[in-house]
């Protein structure tokens, strides 16, 4: 038996493939990922600050600078007024406000020498840095047990398996009418 034959294409049909092969579109690669650096502060007047950015580290020092530096606090403490913020609750600090902000505005002040990963914190950094070097430094203190981990929480919800501790498990009442 032989195989069908390919119908050649006809002019038309290879200049209409030539122009969709153009106007294919360009892969996500190599498209710059549009990010919006737009000032979401609401002022005492209910009015959204709104002014824009080229990157995260001018709206930061925007933000800082022009809405949270006269800022004094209002009992109980400092609240974000980030439109669409969604935290209730106030900060004690000012300081603790504007590590909050950094979420807001994607400001990202520290990096790792070894990948480049952006982080927010030196604390972070601390963290992220025993990817690299394997450092387990939270051993497990039950007898026998020598299992250990790269962050405190890991060992905290390992040693649970010891106690059987289950802080998260509600209480559960039998139902009446």
């Amino acid at each position: 038996m032989t195989p069908p034959t390919q119908a050649k294409e006809s002019p038309i049909e290879s200049s209409v493939e030539s122009i969709l092969t153009e106007l294919t579109p360009i892969s996500p690669v190599d498209v710059e990922t549009v990010v919006d650096y737009t000032c979401q502060w609401r002022s005492p007047d209910g009015k959204v600050c709104l002014m824009q950015f080229k990157d995260a580290d001018e709206l930061h020092n925007h933000t800082k600078n022009d809405h949270l530096k006269g800022m004094s606090r209002q009992p109980p403490g400092f609240r974000c007024h980030w439109e669409g913020c969604t935290r209730t609750s106030v900060f004690g600090q000012k300081s603790k406000l504007e590590r909050h902000i950094q979420t807001h505005t994607g400001y990202k002040p520290v990096k790792c020498s070894i990948c480049g990963l952006q982080l927010s914190a030196k604390q972070s950094l601390d963290q992220h840095m025993r990817v690299h070097t394997g450092e387990k430094p939270w051993k497990c203190s039950f007898p026998g047990c020598l299992h250990a981990f790269k962050q405190q929480s890991a060992l905290t919800m390992h040693e649970r398996t010891h106690t059987g501790h289950k802080p998260l498990t509600s209480v559960k009442t039998p139902f009446t009418q």
